[in-house]
């Protein structure tokens, strides 16, 4: 056993990836938090036996070979949406995916840290008949999706024990009354305190009406008038909100869009320009309104700003009940592989 693997080990599991339940999103820290611990694997295990372990936790042992099964699945690009961690690029020229095993080892560990501790906690001893109950149900979804992966009798043993961690932690998570709650007080407070993440720019709506060639837009141009305008665009343009919205476009910042719709910012509210060529045809802008850079209103971003304090919220809460799991469940290690 490692005299300092216990707390190499909360170094590594303080930085573990993001997990999804239900409708809350939480992040155990953000990618920014990532230089803060060196992780680099001093044997190779591509040489150790699949059987060799790698950690116990408990009465739980965690081999070579636990690792390379959800390495697979992460290869086989089967992750599921609740997973602890990003999907990665496997093109044929990226070869050194080291990291990703590492990354895999350390989520793979704080699952079971997790899942072994709320099995100790009142919580669990008044849903956990339930919850466990409902894991063959996730499991059977897991295995039609993982059925690349999930070829013997060991492959479901060891997604049936992955697909229970993940659903009772989850469920866990959900039930836990010392997680905060995101409250109306909080929201109002995150929008006063930072106006400059709800600023928006200028930005204008217009209509506009787009030809295939030079000579139609010509045509068009001397026929069009703020009273016909979006008549003409169900009748001519060839882009899509012509027939659907006689050519209503916006509101949108400048360079937000094409270039060819620049020209509108200069231009007048009710003034209907010349022939604009760009690459999708010959444009006819007509300026409907003007908007002044301004703050969106609370209801506007209500939903975001929520969202936001859920993540920060999950992320301080996760990392509280990963510190009582990391004191209270045994880890140890008889390889020197970090």
């Amino acid at each position: 056993m490692l005299s300092h693997f216990n707390f190499r080990l909360k170094a590594v599991l303080s930085i573990a990836g993001c997990f999804l339940a239900g409708v809350v999103v939480w992040y155990l820290t953000s990618a920014k938090h990532h230089h803060l611990v060196k992780r680099s694997i001093t044997q190779n295990l591509s040489e150790l036996n699949p059987e060799e372990s790698l950690v116990t936790i408990d009465d739980s042992v965690i081999t070579v070979g636990d690792l390379d099964w959800e390495y697979a699945m992460v290869v086989e690009r089967n992750l599921q949406s609740n997973d602890l961690i990003e999907q990665e690029d496997f093109s044929e020229d990226k070869k050194d995916l080291s990291h990703l095993k590492q990354e895999l080892f350390a989520n793979l560990v704080e699952r079971k840290v997790l899942y072994t501790y709320i099995q100790t906690t009142p919580i669990f001893s008044r849903y956990g008949k339930k919850w466990t109950q409902q894991c063959e149900e996730d499991f059977e979804k897991s295995r039609e999706t993982l059925q690349g992966v999930v070829q013997s009798k060991e492959d479901e043993r060891k997604l049936r024990e992955r697909s229970c961690e993940l659903k009772i932690v989850a469920e866990y998570m959900s039930k836990d009354p010392n997680k905060s709650e995101v409250t109306e007080a909080s929201i109002v407070d995150f929008y006063k305190n930072n106006p400059e993440k709800f600023t928006f720019p200028k930005r204008i709506t217009i209509r506009q009406i787009v030809l295939a060639d030079e000579k139609t837009g010509k045509k068009v141009r001397s026929l069009v008038r703020k009273s016909n305008f979006a008549d003409l665009a169900k009748k001519y343009s060839i882009t899509p909100e012509g027939l659907e919205s006689g050519g209503m476009l916006g509101p949108f910042a400048k360079n937000e869009m094409p270039a060819v719709f620049n020209v509108a910012f200069q231009m007048r509210v009710g003034q209907i320009s010349g022939l604009q060529k760009s690459a999708y045809g010959f444009h006819i802008l007509y300026l409907i309104k003007k908007e002044s850079k301004g703050l969106k209103k609370m209801a506007q971003v209500r939903d975001s700003i929520t969202l936001k304090l859920e993540k920060r919220n999950m992320s301080r809460y996760y990392g509280t009940l990963l510190e009582s799991a990391l004191a209270a469940v045994k880890v140890k290690s008889p390889l020197q592989i970090w």
